[in-house]
């Protein structure tokens, strides 16, 4: 019997379809096995609960008795949510991606029986639109040529499957050229926006993996273009329509070029992953206007994101009340009434003059703001976020009275399950954040984090899991838990050097490479053998939305290669920078934060060994170094206290020794280490170098 059976599972997304005439079923075995005994095609879903589309696509197609009654009658239909399943995600969208030049959610395929596909897509309407064929004449379709013309339909999957095949063959591992990170970075400057900072065309998306790479590479060798480029792409995105003006933190993308107009969604990785280059370009330059967004926004995750569990949560809609972006745009009535005395002054600071900038999801609204401050083409670079001169006090004071009203207003979803490779990312952005601005509570929510992680996500034998949520964690983990994990616990360890974070972090890297690790070739795939079921293991190398699970492997590996002096780590990171060569000499920028590690590997940088009798006496070295922008370094702090763990952990500095008072520090490459220096100034005059 058929029926919908998502109501048992605990995706927010695949909840929110349980209520649909549709047959939904979850990606089982068992769904399969009824399409073979109904010789049937099965019509595979994937998207995410806070995904605009996805929503459409439910509220036209799914909720139809039509559409439903024609799915049901002629398919066997599966529901992923594809934050739960990024392995099943990344396959079938390089089939949409081969197939039809594109790809997005809700990704729509049509498969055989034994998963193999024949035909994809992205967003159908119910009826012809959009130059879209409609759902209502598709499956009919596409259920017909199952029925009739089957041997088509065979050929048509033998060609998917070879043409995947070709695509994945295993070349020869690339030379590592050591110019190569700066090769692309010049080559990213070729499409910098200059008038609104940026790379590329609408839609515009943040890439702190570009903005990174040119601060890394500036502070190589010194560039002020590169610089430049860096911080007008940071303070524009800041300034635009992009960032919450209001409640602060990123949305998803701009939907024009000039950052102006959000797709209103928050996801917990752009977070995550845009605060460690704003702590870069705060090392890097000082200016207070970084200062002020790294605030913001871990005052924000840890605020709205958090579970009192202690995880993060994933995501918060871009829609409310029906319609995208209504909780965070604004009239100015409303805005006059919501301030109060300052009313006038928050308009003027943010630009609202009553004639609106953007006409709403149905394009016919009028008078209605996206939040954004004054920027574009001319703008110089700011030391701080609003002008000199500026009542802060009052703006500030407008802005939490604007916060408080729209706290009134319906919110959009939150989608609260925990994932396992978010929070890692997370875990290394407030633990960086909570060094550069000697934060505790950042640094206290990163520890809390983890150790959530490593205390609810394994299952009975210990392994890692990728997802929890209310009380249960499911769902092997993937190279980029394990890959994500281990990068904030290193994250972690460079900030209070507790010995525990790096030993669970060298534990991780030894199950990573037992799960993931392609000895014959090179890389690690993104699954484990027996989580792939019949479908071929993949590697990613591309860095889009979330980077590459490879480019966070080779991070680590570099890093604790250096930290602990391993040869075998060592050797590792060597051999996977040459399979990530051979993939960036495809496409420089689809591999840029693989590049930042692979020039830390190839180029060189520094291991710094704080020896004090405890941490207390090693501070002031210590903000000689949080200060400066180090991108090529890993440090540690060896004290009477942890000695003997990092002596375990680390033995290539059990020789140095702990003064009896203050911090004696050593600075060393390729581990040879300069005479000891003994003074903050000293320090400072050898970093100076």
């Amino acid at each position: 019997m058929s029926y919908n059976r998502l109501s048992g599972e605990l995706s927010p997304y695949l909840l929110q379809h349980k209520d649909n005439p549709v047959h939904w079923q979850p990606w089982s075995a068992e769904a399969f096995e009824e399409a073979r005994r109904r010789d049937c095609p099965v019509f595979l879903s994937i998207g995410y609960s806070t995904c605009h589309w996805c929503h459409v696509m439910e509220h036209e197609s799914f909720e139809d008795d039509s559409v439903a009654a024609l799915l049901n009658e002629q398919f066997v239909s599966i529901k992923v949510d594809r934050e739960e399943r990024p392995d099943l995600d990344a396959h079938y969208m390089s089939i949409c991606q081969s197939l039809t030049g594109q790809g997005g959610w809700p990704l729509t395929i049509v498969m055989d029986p034994e998963g193999q596909a024949f035909f994809a897509g992205t967003y159908f309407p119910q009826e012809q639109r959009y130059g879209r064929p409609g759902m209502l004449e598709l499956l009919p379709a596409l259920a017909g040529a199952w029925r009739d013309e089957r041997g088509k339909v065979r050929d048509t999957v033998t060609q998917i499957r070879q043409a995947l095949e070709r695509s994945r063959f295993e070349g020869p591992a690339g030379k590592v050229d050591p110019s190569l990170p700066a090769t692309a970075a010049s080559q990213l400057l070729q499409r910098f926006d200059a008038a609104w900072g940026g790379f590329g065309g609408a839609p515009r998306f943040p890439t702190p993996q570009h903005t990174a790479l040119l601060l890394a590479q500036h502070a190589r060798t010194p560039r002020a273009e590169m610089l430049h480029a860096a911080e007008k792409t940071l303070q524009e995105m800041r300034r635009g329509g992009l960032y919450d003006q209001v409640g602060h933190g990123f949305h998803r993308y701009s939907t024009d070029g000039e950052w102006r107009v959000p797709h209103f969604e928050k996801m917990l990785y752009d977070q995550a992953l845009l605060l460690p280059v704003y702590c870069d370009a705060w090392q890097q330059t000082g200016r207070p206007f970084y200062e002020d967004v790294i605030r913001e926004t871990c005052g924000y995750v840890i605020q709205r994101m958090r579970d009192p569990a202690g995880g993060f949560h994933s995501a918060e809609d871009a829609d409310s009340e029906g319609e995208e972006g209504r909780f965070y745009t604004w009239k100015r009535l409303q805005l006059l009434e919501a301030a109060g005395e300052e009313g006038e002054l928050f308009c003027q600071a943010y630009g609202v003059d009553g004639a609106g900038n953007w006409a709403g999801e149905s394009g016919r609204e009028e008078g209605l703001h996206v939040l954004r401050l004054p920027g574009g083409p001319g703008e110089g670079i700011r030391e701080t976020l609003f002008p000199p001169g500026t009542d802060l006090e009052a703006l500030e004071k407008a802005r939490r009275q604007v916060f408080a009203s729209r706290e009134t207003r319906p919110h959009p979803l939150l989608d609260d399950k925990v994932l396992c490779d978010w929070n890692g990312m997370m875990i290394a952005a407030l633990a960086r954040a909570g060094v550069v601005l000697e934060e505790p509570a950042f640094h206290a929510a990163a520890v809390e984090a983890a150790e959530f992680v490593l205390r609810e996500m394994r299952d009975e034998q210990g392994g890692l899991l990728h997802r929890w949520r209310k009380g249960q964690a499911g769902i092997p983990a993937m190279l980029m838990d394990h890959a994500a994990l281990i990068g904030g616990l290193l994250a972690l360890y460079q900030a209070d050097f507790d010995p525990r974070w790096l030993r669970e972090a060298l534990r991780l890297q030894q199950e990573c490479d037992s799960l993931y690790l392609d000895r014959d070739h090179g890389g690690y795939f993104m699954t484990a053998a027996e989580y792939s079921e019949t479908l071929p293991r993949q590697k990613d190398f591309y860095d889009g939305a979330l980077p590459a699970g490879n480019s966070l492997a080779l991070e680590n590996l570099v890093q604790l290669a250096r930290l602990t002096a391993r040869p075998e780590l060592e050797q590792r990171a060597h051999s996977l920078a040459g399979r990530i060569a051979a993939e960036a000499a495809l496409s420089h920028n689809g591999a840029d934060r693989a590049l930042c590690a692979l020039d830390h590997l190839v180029n060189g940088g520094s291991e710094i060994v704080l020896c004090a009798p405890d941490r207390a006496s090693a501070g002031e070295m210590l903000q000689v170094l949080d200060r400066r922008f180090l991108p090529f370094q890993v440090r540690l702090l060896k004290t009477h206290a942890n000695a003997d763990a990092l002596h375990d952990l680390t033995p290539w500095c059990r020789a140095m020794q702990i003064p009896e008072t203050g911090c004696r520090v050593y600075l060393c490459e390729d581990f040879s280490c300069s005479a000891p220096l003994d003074s903050p100034e000293a320090l400072e005059g050898a970093l100076g170098r």
